[in-house]
Parts: C-alpha cells; structure tokens; sequence
C-alpha cells in the first residue's frame, strides 16, 4: 500500500509540474494550442484516480495510527486539522473534474493544481524556511544524506506527460475520423 502511495504522489508531482509546463508551452506554441482542451480533459480525469487514492491511503493510514496508538495507549499529537486540511485540498477539490466541461477549464486546472502542490510541497516549504534559524533540524542530522527524489520526480513529469498527450493526440484524432464519417 505504501508503494502504490509513493507512485501515486510522484504522478501527482509530475501532473502539476507537466500541466504547468503544458500550459506555458501551449500559449507560445501553436500546435499545442490545438491539443489544449484534449490535453487538459485526459491529464485531469487521470489526476482524479491519483488524488483518490492518495486520499483513500492517507485516511486508512490515519485511522490505522489513530486505532494503533489507542490500542497501546499511547498520545499521539493532534494532527487532525492537518489531515483535513489535506483530504479537502487533494480529495475534494479535485471532484470538480467529475464534469467535463469543468475538465477543459484552464483557471479550474491551475486551482486544482495550486491544491494539489500545497498539499505535496508544504513541509519542504517549511523546512526551507526554517533552515534558516537552524531550529528545526537537529545538530544530528547533519550527517545524514536522504537519497534526492529528483530523479523520480522527473521520471513520473516525463511518463505523466508522455501518456496524457498520446492519449490527448489519439482522442484528437479519433474525434476528427468520427467527425469526417459523419
């Protein structure tokens, strides 16, 4: 389960990024600017079955630490306010790409990813900024090393970009033979 949950958020990673990307690229390029709405309609409907399972794998979490850590009476902090926080911004927001025609929305896709990169990025940000003041991580961990998921990251941006355009291109041109049938 953990596993599904570490390549379910580097997709979601690579979704925000290549969207973004897309996106940029789509407003100088004019080819781009013909797959937009294909593009935007295959990327969000396969960011809807991450983000639910990211959300589904965190809530069994939660309720399994919770269940876990009564069980041995134990006190574990209050993180509720956090872990709503997130089943709202990763699991409900994205719930707005159930309709279509909110799918292909460039100023819903660019909330949605907002939410989707707040919830994936906040604690690098507020470790980040507290580096600074050198209260946050202890003297120890120093020498520790933690592999670089930026390997990962560009891998799961390129695959994810790389199947949501083929698909968008093969849509595109499914619709144009059915068009010309007609």
């Amino acid at each position: 389960m953990q596993s599904v949950f570490t390549y379910s958020t580097l997709l979601l990673t690579g979704y925000c990024i290549s969207t973004i990307a897309f996106l940029v690229a789509a407003i100088f390029q004019q080819q781009l600017k013909r797959v937009w709405s294909d593009y935007l309609d295959v990327a969000n409907l396969f960011v809807l079955v991450f983000t639910f399972l990211v959300t589904t794998i965190s809530v069994i979490s939660y309720y399994n630490n919770y269940t876990g850590g009564r069980r041995n009476d134990l006190q574990h902090p209050n993180h509720l306010s956090h872990f709503l926080t997130t089943v709202v911004l990763i699991g409900v927001v994205p719930l707005v790409y159930l309709s279509k025609r909110l799918r292909r929305k460039v100023l819903v896709t660019i909330g949605v990813v907002a939410c989707v990169t707040w919830v994936l990025f906040n604690e690098v940000v507020y470790i980040w900024i507290t580096h600074y003041y050198r209260d946050y991580v202890p003297s120890s961990w120093s020498f520790s090393h933690a592999e670089s998921p930026l390997p990962y990251v560009v891998a799961a941006t390129v695959i994810y970009f790389a199947v949501a355009f083929t698909v968008a291109i093969r849509k595109g041109q499914h619709s144009l033979t059915r068009r010309k049938k007609l």
